[in-house]
């Protein structure tokens, strides 16, 4: 039996993806005139177009995938001489996002980070809170993990968590951390998840940003919940534009913090026609004084990008600035896209880096 032969013959036998001759491969059942995948991932390679097995409404696009990838995707199906984008049928969506749903397909070696969705109800708790911003304008409101035996005036570690709603929503942040936090993989520590109202203008390199979180919202945590926390035990985190609110607000307040965790930052550095200088004339502005002045020095950093989104030689420029500074750098990149499902897989790795579990007390004689 021929190559050909053989997956037109698994293929009629298939109900959904499957794996042949090392490659995933997708089904679409219909009457189309041509079939194509959708990835929003510029530096993944195109498959090209679905092939119809002949004498029937079954088309197959067999995808070359390293094994730990993960993509996000839909199918444009055309008929009629007209597009439409649709779910995959025979793959029902699994991962959500800020506009809908994905589907997605993966390599035979993918792990997702996961935390257990069964069991016992945990004691953390998410809270409102509002506060009123002279460096912003307006009252603004944010949520804050309170961690299971959270106790006022404890002295916990604190993470700011720019796009604190969609980590909620579509990163699963608080099973992970609750999760993390009662295996012991990661320190008792409270999460502020904060949102913009502007965030082109907030999250690109904004001074007046960083002021809201360190003269205004830290100050809150401790008169409204009691939360207080060392300097050497906090940091920021953030994926996209929010990683880039993270470093400009170490940068603008290095004393504040000591580590940050930074998810696919949108850190342009040239300006071009997918990179306009109208919107991103602020972040390479910031970026080429960062250049000059990190300021960051003896922090930790956790940097992560996908190798098919349109950011990795952002990271590879600044991950070696980062490195000259002489700080403690974990620097990843993994076969995804700009995702929150990307993101939530890093979640693990960037939290246990930037907040391991204390060291054993030693005991005395």
């Amino acid at each position: 039996m021929t190559a050909t032969a053989s997956l037109q013959s698994t293929a009629l036998a298939a109900t959904g993806p499957f794996h042949h001759a090392g490659r995933r491969v997708l089904v679409y059942d219909g009457p189309a005139q041509e079939v194509r995948l959708r990835t929003w991932m510029p530096r993944f390679p195109d498959p090209g177009p679905f092939i119809r097995i002949e004498g029937t409404e079954r088309w197959l696009l067999p995808i070359p995938l390293p094994s730990t990838a993960r993509i996000e995707y839909r199918l444009a199906v055309k008929r009629g001489g007209r597009w439409h984008e649709v779910d995959d049928p025979t793959n029902p969506p699994e991962a959500s996002n800020p506009f809908g749903n994905n589907s997605v397909l993966t390599g035979q070696g993918y792990r997702a980070f996961s935390s257990p969705a069964d069991g016992p109800p945990t004691a953390s708790n998410v809270v409102e809170i509002r506060v009123t911003s002279a460096a912003l304008g307006g009252r603004r409101h944010h949520h804050v993990y309170l961690p299971p035996g959270f106790k006022r005036g404890a002295n916990l570690a604190l993470v700011v968590i720019h796009d604190g709603r969609d980590f909620l929503e579509h990163a699963g942040i608080r099973p992970a951390l609750d999760h993390l936090i009662i295996s012991g993989s990661i320190r008792p520590l409270v999460a502020v998840l904060i949102d913009p109202w502007h965030r082109l203008a907030e999250y690109a390199a904004s001074r007046d940003h960083a002021t809201h979180i360190v003269h205004e919202i830290l100050p809150h945590l401790q008169r409204r919940l009691g939360v207080y926390s060392a300097t050497s035990i906090r940091a920021l985190m953030g994926a996209s534009l929010g990683a880039v609110a993270s470093l400009a607000t170490a940068w603008h307040y290095p004393r504040h913090f000591a580590g940050l965790g930074l998810l696919s930052g949108t850190f342009v550095h040239t300006l071009n026609d997918n990179w306009p200088d109208e919107i991103f004339r602020p972040i390479a502005s910031f970026l080429e004084t960062f250049g000059r002045e990190p300021r960051v020095e003896g922090y930790s950093v956790y940097s992560s990008v996908g190798r098919y989104e349109g950011l990795t030689d952002f990271h590879r420029r600044l991950n070696p600035q980062l490195r000259a500074v002489g700080l403690k750098l974990r620097a990843v990149e993994t076969w995804d896209g700009h995702h929150w499902g990307a993101w939530r897989d890093r979640l693990g790795e960037c939290l246990q880096f930037l907040f391991p579990p204390r060291p054993p007390v030693s005991p005395t004689n």
